[in-house]
């Protein structure tokens, strides 16, 4: 129902800004290309299974960022799991 979806997206957008808050921040030089690729390809089986197709552009100059490789990856994955539902 529209009030459970709501809800849904609702606990994940907290989820999600949770992650702008970190304590516990661990910053390190990240390969910002394989970070996403190999968080996306979690979702591949799920993705394809609904005919979902996903293009990644990164700019070419954009090769390594200082980040919090984990959070980065929980917040990038709390959005596929969003968007999927």
């Amino acid at each position: 129902t529209l009030v459970d979806n709501l809800e849904n997206l609702s606990q994940a957008i907290v989820r999600v800004t949770d992650f702008g808050f970190p304590l516990d921040i661990t910053l390190s030089k990240s390969d910002v290309r394989a970070l996403l690729y190999d968080t996306l390809l979690r979702f591949h089986n799920e993705l394809s299974r609904r005919g979902i197709s996903i293009e990644l552009e990164i700019d070419k100059e954009i090769n390594f960022a200082t980040l919090d490789h984990l959070k980065i990856r929980e917040a990038v994955s709390e959005l596929m799991v969003v968007g999927a539902q």
